[in-house]
């Protein structure tokens, strides 16, 4: 299915890799005027500038999810340059991997900060212009970790560190999009979420670059696989397109059927 999103602002936070990036492309070639909203700056304008550069309208802006100040400036700079918002695509996040230096409570709350909070954050500051303006679309990325508990990859403490705080966080995006899907539907406001399983992203080029470890990973997939960014972002333009008009409030596992065993 080809999307045309022609005449509408897109915002993608974490756009300025993985996931996000490739969302932040697709959008593009839909015709979407594309904002990349992210922590690494420099990045963001990088890829803004080669977006540009093939014909495409990007602008970059920098923001630290875990501050709403911050996000709100941000915001408020699309808006002012942008006017109307018509979508949102919160790919916010860190992994599971604990720092050697941290106690369990340090890695839990560091992930429930930027997992949880960031997102909320994001979805607060850029709805409360979409309820201004008409409405609008919000996809969240979750993971296939908000419905399952997945086995433990790394041995020892640092990898149940990691687990707990990853998949409370990951269930609590799920669950917000949900409430936030009910709230606001009165102003127009679609949210719904994706679930992805396992993806290749920077965040996971170090496990998935071990041939043993990769092996395992698609021995565990019923497709036998692991998805590219690509698959994920047909998803998302779907949520936020007018094709998916009637959904609200879901969320989609994108997981090669992980989760179906």
């Amino acid at each position: 299915m080809k999307f045309d999103f022609s005449g509408k602002t897109c915002v993608v936070t974490g756009g300025a890799s993985g996931m996000g990036r490739s969302i932040a492309q697709e959008l593009a070639n839909a015709g979407a005027a594309v904002c990349v909203a992210d922590l690494n700056l420099t990045g963001a304008e990088a890829f803004c500038a080669e977006l540009r550069a093939k014909g495409f309208q990007a602008a970059a802006f920098g923001m630290d999810a875990t501050d709403l100040a911050s996000v709100q400036r941000a915001a408020d700079a699309i808006s002012a340059q942008f006017g109307r918002l018509h979508c949102l695509v919160n790919s916010i996040g860190i992994g599971a991997k604990a720092r050697p230096e941290e106690t369990l409570q340090q890695t839990f709350s560091r992930l429930i900060q930027v997992n949880l909070m960031g997102m909320f954050n994001s979805c607060s500051a850029f709805a409360e212009h979409m309820i201004e303006t008409g409405g609008g679309s919000i996809v969240n990325i979750a993971s296939m970790s908000a419905s399952i508990v997945p086995a433990k990859t790394r041995p020892g403490r640092g990898g149940e560190y990691g687990l707990i705080g990853y998949c409370t966080s990951k269930g609590g995006v799920k669950m917000m999009t949900k409430s936030m899907a009910l709230l606001w539907t009165e102003y127009g406001i679609r949210a719904n979420s994706v679930s992805p399983g396992y993806v290749d992203t920077p965040l996971t080029a170090e496990p998935h670059s071990n041939p043993e470890t990769r092996r395992k990973l698609e021995d565990s997939v019923p497709v036998h696989r692991i998805a590219q960014p690509e698959e994920i972002a047909a998803t998302v333009l779907f949520l936020l397109s007018e094709e998916s008009s009637y959904i609200t409030g879901q969320d989609i596992l994108i997981d090669g059927g992980f989760t179906s065993r």
